[in-house]
């Protein structure tokens, strides 16, 4: 006859066993030398099992935490790298900005004169409002 336990017969054993020292509901009681002596081996493989399943799964989180700081800290990089591209973007937008405003002055009497309007539709000109970008 087989003596191995299965994990959920392990269990109740140490229930009846162990914790109650009374074999009676034991799903090993009727074998030979009761369950004793197969009773240690099958708690032992059970703890060892699950011992390993759980050194698994911290090595699995332990791998996910790893690959999240690394996630995170490229994303991180990116941003800053997004940052730098939208102020080099705006810096060239007020150059630009500049450049052409300088270009819409004229001068009457030795003032700098703008015609109404003009850095409204520039503005709108640039940011592509009315077609021309």
């Amino acid at each position: 006859m087989e003596n191995k336990f299965t994990d959920n017969e392990i269990m109740k054993a140490l229930e009846c066993c162990g914790v109650n020292r009374d074999c009676a509901g034991c799903p090993k009681e009727k074998e030979p030398y009761g369950c004793y002596f197969v009773l240690c081996g099958g708690a032992l493989d059970l703890i060892n099992r699950q011992k390993a399943m759980i050194d698994g799964l911290i090595a699995g989180q332990e791998t996910l935490q790893k690959a999240l700081c690394d996630k995170n800290a490229e994303m991180e990089r990116l941003q800053e790298h997004f940052r730098g591209l939208t102020k080099k973007v705006e810096s060239e937008a007020r150059k630009e900005f500049a450049e052409r405003l300088k270009q819409m002055v004229f001068f009457d009497g030795g003032w700098e004169v703008l015609q109404p309007g003009t850095i409204d539709n520039l503005v709108k000109e640039m940011e592509g409002k009315d077609g021309l970008h």
